[in-house]
């Protein structure tokens, strides 16, 4: 066998580390499921060209036997739980890379520079993680991305078949905010995305030098500085995103930008737009957001309005109040450990008589491992209500603090009813829990959290919780108003 597909299904469990038999596997592809656990061993010993994983619910660091897969021209990891720092030797040993998706994951450290050696990347996604640094100025030295002449529309495997290099891959990229899948103009996408993450210091000139680029984002981070004059001649660039950092000075000036609110049509720069040749993952879902924002303008509006027309029909007197701006924020996949590190721990799943409280104080950690650093702490209590020996029901309140990163500082609290579940909760078994407020980045939040028990033992009173945060939160604004884009951060708590 050598492809194998079975990716968008429901699987879940470890991938099984039973590969040695499987020589003549070169394209792998179990993205879009629920596998969990860390990257078995034996999957290096295969000479893949292909690996998927993309969007599971993966972890622990990459393994270094994984620079044996030189063949590799494609890696996918993003929307996992991979942590630790992202290792020299990809850019030293798998040097064949063409994409190379790390995007939303736990890594952090440094950018290596070794990065800079992989002549044939084409598209690096590094976006939503903790890395930290400043960007690379030998990012110039990735050829492919300075090349303007794209002659291959399709990406194919290394021919190590006749079988498998008639296959075209595929890749699932997010260009101008939308993700979107390529197939066969991915060997025309030309992308750089490091956005939501620390990176500091001005961003280098030697980036201008990528001519070939469509997509560049940087936003998010912490970079500080003027705009490169020569990012004005990239001339190829379809969506530039450098929002949310601290850049100054003025824009550079461009012969090739177009759009509204200038007056040269982006169509007549006779540049195909390359993007639009992508499947949207959303498919029909598109329409019904339009429809969607219509009736959600429609509704804000008139919830602001109408009170206004009632207040100054009955006489209300007119005030001076400091101009609100709603930010939306989601973190999905992310974990609340209560870990009783060998001490006894009032933890969720231990059997509690009704009506005792609790108090709280667990580790927030970056990853579902204990050996996770620590970036914060959950604080709180809960009162035991249910009278079902078999069952827990608590009212609870929870303080999510940040101690270190970006949202220093800052927390989100929980307050609402724990519904009846097992003192051991299934895995499938989701908690839906009210967000009331916040502090610093969060102030005044409000939306809802799924809390999931990932695993849990009443014997050992230890849990791992995975909550998905869904919530809105405000900016006060007296002076100056700014626009902010939808953050979509992912933190592991």
């Amino acid at each position: 066998m050598e492809v194998l597909y079975i990716d968008k299904n429901l699987i879940s469990g470890d991938i099984p580390n039973c590969w040695n038999h499987c020589q003549d596997l070169y394209l792998l592809n179990l993205g879009s499921n629920n596998l969990t656990g860390k990257i078995p061993h034996s999957l290096w010993h295969l000479n893949l060209t292909m690996l998927n994983l993309q969007n599971n619910r993966m972890f622990g660091e990459l393994p270094s036997i994984l620079q044996n897969s030189r063949c590799l021209v494609m890696l996918d990891l993003s929307e996992n739980h991979f942590s630790g720092s992202i290792p020299a030797w990809i850019g030293d040993k798998l040097s064949n890379l063409k994409i190379l998706s790390l995007r939303s994951n736990n890594f952090n450290g440094h950018i290596p520079h070794k990065i800079c050696d992989l002549q044939f990347l084409q598209s690096l996604d590094l976006a939503h993680n903790n890395i930290f640094g400043v960007i690379l100025k030998c990012f110039n030295n990735l050829r492919a991305m300075a090349a303007t002449n794209k002659t291959n529309k399709e990406v194919h495997p290394l021919p190590l078949s006749l079988y498998t290099y008639s296959y075209s891959l595929s890749a699932i990229l997010v260009l101008k905010g939308r993700e979107d899948k390529y197939g066969s103009t991915l060997g025309l996408v030309i992308s750089m995305d490091l956005s939501i993450n620390s990176l500091t210091g001005e961003i280098p000139k030697e980036i201008g030098s990528l001519v070939g680029l469509l997509s560049l984002n940087f936003s998010g981070n912490l970079l500080t500085g003027n705009i490169p004059d020569n990012i004005g001649n990239m001339e190829l660039m379809e969506s530039l995103d450098l929002s949310m950092n601290g850049l100054i000075g003025e824009i550079p000036p461009s012969n090739h930008l177009c759009g509204p609110p200038l007056t040269m049509n982006c169509t007549s720069k006779g540049i195909p737009n390359i993007a639009n040749n992508g499947s949207n993952s959303e498919g029909s879902k598109v329409n019904w957001l339009y429809v969607s924002i219509v009736l959600g303008f429609v509704m804000g509006f008139w919830g602001v309005v109408a009170p206004l027309f009632f207040i100054r029909w009955s006489g209300g007197k007119e005030g001076a109040t400091p101009l609100l701006l709603p930010r939306y924020s989601q973190w999905q996949k992310s974990y609340y450990s209560p870990v009783s590190s060998g001490q006894h721990h009032p933890g969720f799943l231990f059997p509690i008589p009704i009506q005792q409280l609790v108090c709280m104080d667990d580790p927030l950690t970056i990853g579902p491992e204990r050996t996770s650093t620590t970036i914060g702490n959950a604080q709180g209590l809960y009162i035991a209500l249910s009278g079902d020996p078999n069952k827990f029901t608590a009212v609870l309140y929870a303080d999510f603090a940040f101690t270190t990163g970006r949202f220093n500082g800052s927390s989100f609290s929980l307050f609402s009813r724990y519904p009846p579940t097992d003192f051991v909760p299934s895995p499938n078994t989701n908690c839906e829990m009210a967000i009331v407020g916040g502090r610093g980045a969060f102030r005044m939040a409000k939306g809802f959290a799924l809390l999931r028990a990932t695993c849990s033992s009443a014997k050992t009173v230890d849990a791992n919780l995975e909550i998905n945060a869904n919530l809105y939160h405000y900016q006060t604004q007296l002076q100056n108003i700014e626009i902010h884009n939808k953050i979509n951060k992912r933190v592991y708590s």
